[in-house]
């Protein structure tokens, strides 16, 4: 025989319990069931199973005009008919307990769902159990908890100072409560109570314990807070940014750059960060160091941060503009002194480098005593174009 725990009956309702038996033997077999208790019928029935099979059993049970929180059992005895002609009687028995209240909620398990900024309206089934000739009881409405204040129950009326609705006696009727969520409200679960009191009888008290999931809205802004200014190859680029959580519960986020030649390297100090949101702890800032090659062509490079939440990504875009740079070298490639003879022809060799980051016209020009005396006097090539790092030999 399953066991169901504790059962919780609206006073005064008949209600349909479900028990699960196993006829745990290896063939088919009757049962007797014998139930007994204050709050049922006491009756026998029999029940057949084949070998090893599970069946849902039902009885009613009524309470009647009980104070809330009485308590009462069934005690369910199941006897095997074969077992008992065999001669080894196989018996199991099993105590259900109930309890009764005036108050239940109309869904099951009493759990809401809801976003920050929303509201909802939900039914309780709601009784007075005074034994009274009476038709109706007055009863006060109270909640507790977490974040009270956002739960009410509606069409109260007050009465001797307190909030008051007029209920039936002994049949239960439909009533209404209504959840306000703020805007500002944290993600998260918050744990509330509805309790009724009968204002004629005030130890008849019924209570509701509720679970509100304030559902969590992911909100993550991200700004550029400082950029460099133009920079040449071979330097490191740093960006300021921050990162702030509009959102209404903890989150983190992780850095990525996107869009960057393959050569590049980046890093972002730090790389995660985690954001509440308390004032003090939801903007963070982060620095990006960007190292670019000395090969870098001298343009403006456009690329892009993505910023992953646990709930949202958010993309910055950021830009980088390096500077052009003209530089050229000369450098000997034969020996610098010679000695000649009048009418003969001589020469000094050298190669020419761009150690620019763009292409560059290159002019070869030549001054002094030799070079304005000797004739006929003249280089290899006098104007080239040389490509980033190029190097063209002359003489």
């Amino acid at each position: 025989i399953d066991s169901i725990g504790t059962t919780e009956l609206l006073g005064n309702v008949s209600e349909l319990v479900t028990v699960s038996i196993t006829n745990t033997g290896n063939g088919p077999d009757t049962f007797s069931l014998t139930y007994t208790g204050d709050w049922i019928d006491n009756t026998t029935s029999t029940l057949s199973f084949n070998a090893f099979e599970t069946k849902d059993i039902t009885f009613p049970i009524n309470s009647g005009l009980v104070a809330p929180g009485s308590q009462s059992n069934v005690s369910l005895t199941v006897n095997s008919t074969k077992s008992i002609i065999a001669g080894v009687p196989a018996t199991q028995s099993s105590t259900f307990d109930f309890t009764v209240t005036g108050m239940r909620a109309t869904f099951d398990p009493p759990s809401i769902r809801l976003s920050h900024g929303e509201s909802g309206t939900y039914e309780v089934a709601i009784l007075s159990l005074l034994n009274s000739d009476s038709p109706t009881s007055r009863v006060i409405t109270e909640v507790s908890g977490d974040s009270y204040w956002w739960i009410s129950f509606d069409d109260t009326e007050e009465f001797d100072g307190k909030d008051t609705l007029i209920v039936p006696i002994g049949q239960p009727d439909i009533f209404t409560f209504t959840v306000e969520v703020p805007e500002m409200a944290n993600s998260g679960n918050y744990e509330f109570t509805l309790k009724i009191t009968d204002y004629n009888e005030p130890s008849h008290i019924s209570t509701i314990n509720y679970n509100l999931y304030v559902k969590q809205e992911f909100d993550i802004v991200v700004e550029e807070k400082s950029a460099p200014s133009n920079v040449d190859s071979g330097e490191t680029a740093e960006w300021e940014i921050m990162i702030t959580n509009n959102g209404n519960g903890i989150d983190s986020v992780i850095l990525v750059l996107d869009n960057i030649p393959s050569d590049w390297n980046y890093n972002f100090t730090p790389n995660n960060l985690e954001l509440s949101t308390s004032p003090e702890d939801s903007v963070k800032f982060t620095t990006l160091s960007l190292d670019v090659p000395s090969t870098a062509s001298p343009t403006t490079y456009d690329f892009n941060v993505t910023v992953q939440s646990l709930g949202t990504v958010v993309n910055l875009p950021l830009n980088l503009t390096l500077n052009t740079i003209y530089q050229v070298s000369a450098t000997e490639t034969s020996a610098i002194e010679l000695t000649g003879q009048s009418g003969e022809t001589v020469y000094f060799q050298f190669d020419v480098t761009n150690k620019g980051n763009s292409a560059d016209i290159i002019t070869v020009e030549g001054g002094g005593s030799m070079v304005d005396q000797a004739l006929p006097v003249g280089f290899g090539w006098t104007t080239k174009t040389l490509q980033p790092n190029e190097k063209q030999s002359n003489y």
